[in-house]
């Protein structure tokens, strides 16, 4: 019995495989966006250069069906966005099978990249806004944006299909006017998360923050980026506008030896960069110190040691007294 098991489980048909759960429609990987590096040449065209591409030369046609393919695959997902645990964000199914809204999205995308920073900071503002994002409160909801539109292309597609729907039966099938009438119309007032407006403009996320606060109004509390460095301080500038000096009067110093022809001054061959930068820094009050002779790289400044006269800091060139002491520079 034991043998006619065996035999009987050896010739059985082998089991049919698990079919594989459905792919989740937000899962996958990210979709790349196809205007990084973009760069519009004098013909024209453009060129899109970055560390995974290099094309050049692309016609405007072939950039939109580039963008149009992103943004359809953008609308077939899900988005990251959960507003209020309801699940999946699909704010963008409204562009599913309309390749009329998706040709609006794709110019308004590629005209955005084209703009300037202060023009793209304008327009994500009013989207943002008209989106209903002015308090911030929707950042996770989705109610974050408008649809971008282009509104003359949907103008164009419109036209066109009317005239393809009175030419009769032989014109080429095209959408429904009534449904796209209902579509646009819904497609102007509405609204799209914060995951779906970011992907479709490449708005990151300190972007994204720093965009929420100016549509907010609030622009007082907007920290510029340099606000705060030491590079931007008073000392450095005064440090730049010493250097300068220093340069200028080099340069009036050694004046005669201009060359006629290039206008250029042909320094003496005694004069090096160091040796100037080592001039200057005692200018300063600081001798500098080398921690490697063979390849000349200085200490960093905190280490130098102080020319005669000077002080590191202003109580302690008070306390020198008679006035015997000044203030050594950056």
């Amino acid at each position: 019995a034991g043998g006619a098991s065996s035999s009987g489980s050896s010739d059985a048909p082998p089991a049919a495989p698990r079919p594989s759960a459905p792919p989740r429609p937000g899962g996958g990987s990210r979709v790349p966006y196809p205007l990084v590096g973009l760069r519009r040449r004098t013909n024209g065209n453009y060129d899109l250069k970055s560390s995974t591409v290099d094309d050049r030369d692309v016609t405007r046609p072939e950039l939109l069906s580039r963008v149009a393919s992103y943004v359809s695959s953008l609308a077939a997902r899900s988005c990251r966005d959960s507003p209020r645990g309801s699940g999946d964000c699909n704010c963008l199914s409204i562009l599913r099978g309309r390749d009329y809204l998706v040709e609006s999205v794709a110019h308004d995308c590629l005209d955005f990249a084209e703009l300037g920073h202060a023009g793209r900071k304008h327009r994500a503002v009013e989207r943002m806004r008209a989106g209903g994002s002015s308090g911030g409160a929707a950042a996770g909801g989705g109610g974050f944006a408008m649809l971008p539109l282009k509104y003359e292309t949907l103008d164009e597609r419109w036209i066109r299909a009317a005239a393809a729907s009175s030419s009769g039966p032989s014109s080429p099938a095209g959408p429904d006017l009534g449904e796209m009438r209902d579509v646009v119309g819904r497609a102007f007032s509405h609204r799209i998360c914060r995951s779906a407006f970011c992907a479709l403009y490449n708005i990151g996320a300190d972007k994204r923050r720093s965009l929420l606060t100016y549509a907010s109004g609030d622009l007082g509390s907007v920290r510029h980026g340099n606000a705060g460095s030491r590079n931007r301080s008073a000392r450095f500038a005064d440090a730049h506008a010493s250097i300068r000096a220093s340069l200028d009067d080099l340069t009036s110093r050694n004046a005669h030896l201009r060359d006629p022809t290039s206008g250029d001054i042909v320094l003496p061959p005694s004069t090096s960069k160091r040796k100037w930068y080592e001039a200057w820094a005692a200018g300063q009050g600081w001798i500098v110190r080398k921690v490697n002779t063979k390849t000349g790289q200085y200490d960093r400044a905190a280490n130098f040691d102080l020319a005669p006269g000077f002080h590191r800091t202003a109580d302690e060139a008070r306390a020198a007294g008679d006035g015997g002491g000044r203030v050594a520079g950056v």
